[in-house]
C-alpha cells in the first residue's frame, strides 16, 4: 500500500524535467476505479466454488468450518487483540473456535459457526478474507477401493512418462507443488519383508533395499506453524523410493482433522 501511495504522490507532482509525461502515468491510466473493500470481496475462492458468491447466499441454519484471515495491521499485540475480539464474538453467537495462529505477517482463526455469523463477519473491516480450509487435491474414491489385483504389471508401464502428483510438495530434485509447507525431509533406506515379493511385483518390494526420501508436510502453507495445531491440517506424508532401474515410486498420504475428511487419502505414482 505504501508503494502505491508513493506512486500516486510522484504522479501528482507533474511531468519531471526531461520526461514527456508524469511519473507512473501508464500505471495510473490502467486503474479503472478505486473503492473500499466490500463484504463480497472477502469471500474466498473455495467458498465461491461452493456457491457462496455474495453475503446474501449465507443462509441461516447451515454450519461451516472456515478460516478467517486478518489484514496485516502492524504490531503483533494489536493483531492479537483484534483476533481475540472476533473469537469472543464467535463464541457469544454459539460458534466454536478451533484454533488461532498469529505469525510474523499472517493472523488467522479457524472456527465452526453458523452461516449467518459468517455473513456478519464479512462486514468487519479488519477481516481480509473468509474461506473454507484447504483440502488435498488428490482423488480418494478409486484409491480407497484399490486392491493388489488392480495394480498394473510392470511391463504395462514400459515407455510411459514418469510423473509426480501435481500437489505433492517438494522432495530432493523433483519439482512438486510449492503450496504445501515442507516441515521435515529425511533420507534412509527401505528393505521389504521376505514375503513382500509374493504379493506384488512392485520394484521396491523385490527383496532389495532401495534408498528413500521421506517428507512430512502441512497443506496450510504456513512454514512455522506447529504440527499439532488445527490450522496445520491437512497433514501430509510423502515417500519416494529410488528404484534400481532409475525410476521412482512415490507414495503420498494426507490426513485431515476436518470431520468431512476423516479417512486418510493415499495416492501412488510409479
Amino acid at each position: 500500500m505504501q508503494t502505491f501511495r508513493d506512486r500516486l504522490q510522484a504522479y501528482s507532482l507533474g511531468t519531471p524535467p526531461g520526461q514527456v509525461a508524469p511519473s507512473y502515468s501508464g500505471f495510473i491510466r490502467r486503474i479503472e476505479s478505486i473503492g473500499a473493500v466490500e463484504p463480497r470481496d472477502r469471500i474466498g475462492v473455495r467458498l465461491r466454488e461452493e456457491g457462496f458468491n455474495s453475503p446474501d447466499e449465507f443462509a441461516a441454519g447451515r454450519s461451516l468450518v472456515i478460516d478467517l484471515e486478518l489484514w496485516d495491521v502492524g504490531r503483533r499485540e494489536l493483531r492479537t487483540r483484534k483476533l481475540e475480539q472476533i473469537a469472543h464474538y464467535v463464541d457469544a453467537r454459539g460458534g466454536e473456535v478451533l484454533d488461532r495462529y498469529i505469525g510474523p505477517s499472517i493472523t488467522m482463526l479457524r472456527a465452526r459457526m453458523a452461516s449467518d455469523i459468517i455473513q456478519a463477519l464479512l462486514a468487519v473491516e479488519d477481516i481480509a478474507a473468509v474461506d473454507l480450509p484447504p483440502e488435498p487435491d488428490v482423488a480418494t474414491g478409486e484409491a480407497l477401493e484399490l486392491t493388489i489385483a488392480d495394480l498394473p504389471q510392470l511391463d504395462d508401464m514400459a515407455g510411459e512418462p514418469l510423473s509426480s502428483p501435481p500437489d505433492a510438495g517438494s522432495i530432493g530434485d523433483t519439482p512438486w507443488c510449492a503450496r504445501r509447507s515442507c516441515r521435515i525431509v529425511l533420507e534412509g533406506s527401505f528393505t521389504p519383508g521376505p514375503k513382500a515379493s509374493t504379493i506384488s511385483k512392485a520394484s521396491h518390494l523385490q527383496q532389495t533395499s532401495v534408498p528413500i526420501t521421506v517428507r512430512f508436510s502441512n497443506l496450510a502453507g504456513i512454514p512455522d506453524i506447529p504440527d499439532n495445531r488445527e490450522l496445520a491440517s491437512p497433514r501430509g506424508l510423502a515417500i519416494k523410493f529410488r528404484l534400481p532401474h532409475g525410476a521412482d515410486t512415490v507414495i503420498v498420504a494426507t490426513r485431515s482433522t476436518d470431520p468431512r475428511h476423516r479417512r486418510p487419502t493415499i495416492s501412488a505414482t510409479c
